[in-house]
């Protein structure tokens, strides 16, 4: 994984706690809209290993669709749109299921991904996917 999407992902998730504290979300939802558009369009180029071997690109891509649907999830508790509930359970399953598979096929994908990376992103996902629901 390269160094601008570990930045990226440091200040966004920083973002966006502190918009859950409820501190300027106009701005927050601006942030974390621009963070959601570079995840779901060049995120899975982010995310992929660093010694790229000839291995597939669904792996990085599903994560970084959770990561930018985990963005969307904390915009929609922000700004206390309708939906933001069901939103914040469909995250949070999503989420739970792509952990639970990356852990089942952890030693077969730990040749050709980093799976500590994705497993640790996946489970940041799951904490701030449930900020919806206490907010």
């Amino acid at each position: 994984m390269k160094t601008v999407e570990k930045s990226l992902l440091i200040i966004a998730f920083a973002v966006a706690f502190v918009g859950i504290i409820h501190l300027t979300p106009k701005i927050i939802s601006i942030i974390l809209g621009l963070s959601m558009a570079i995840y779901l369009f060049m995120g899975w180029l982010l995310l992929l290993p660093e010694k790229q071997k000839e291995t597939s690109r669904i792996l990085p891509f599903i994560v970084s669709y959770l990561i930018a649907q985990t963005f969307a999830t904390i915009i929609f508790g922000i700004n206390n749109w309708p939906l933001k509930d069901t939103f914040a359970y469909v995250t949070i399953t999503m989420v739970i299921i792509c952990l639970g598979v990356v852990i089942i096929l952890r030693k077969k994908l730990i040749n050709n991904y980093p799976i500590n990376g994705y497993i640790l992103r996946l489970i940041i996902c799951f904490m701030f996917a449930g900020s919806p629901l206490w907010m």
